[in-house]
């Protein structure tokens, strides 16, 4: 169902699926470049692999994501007071990173975004995740 060559541009990432963890969907565990996605009996493959888009969307940001394409993206958002890295009382779906990662599963399965900074990603801004992922 994904279509980004996530092998090829993010070498060294590996994705595992595990069995569903109370509170988390998945995780994008960073030292080891390792994505864990936390498999429900309940969910759907589509809802599964829009959790690993979105993880996908923070490996991108992590493996070729520079200050400027951060900037750039909030910019975009017109949130350039929100942080990029969540912390304190921002969760994922509330900081710059959260809402990049949404806007990347949804360029690439569609669907609404969970983003709790910036309503559903435009097709201006799914260009820009294009350009940002370097598809």
């Amino acid at each position: 169902m994904i279509s980004y060559p996530w092998q090829q541009r993010l070498p060294g990432w590996t994705i595992e699926f595990l069995p569903g963890r109370t509170g988390y969907l998945g995780f994008t565990w960073i030292a080891e470049r390792r994505i864990e996605i936390y498999v429900r009996a309940s969910q759907s493959p589509e809802e599964l692999a829009f959790t690993l888009a979105h993880e996908l969307g923070h490996a991108v940001d992590l493996t070729l994501f520079g200050q400027a394409e951060r900037t750039s993206w909030l910019e975009a958002r017109g949130r350039l007071d929100v942080p990029w890295w969540p912390g304190g009382s921002y969760s994922d779906f509330g900081s710059g990173c959260g809402d990049w990662a949404e806007a990347f599963a949804v360029w690439q399965l569609g669907g609404s975004s969970m983003s709790e900074i910036a309503a559903q990603p435009t097709g201006a801004d799914l260009a820009l995740v294009a350009r940002l992922a370097r598809a």
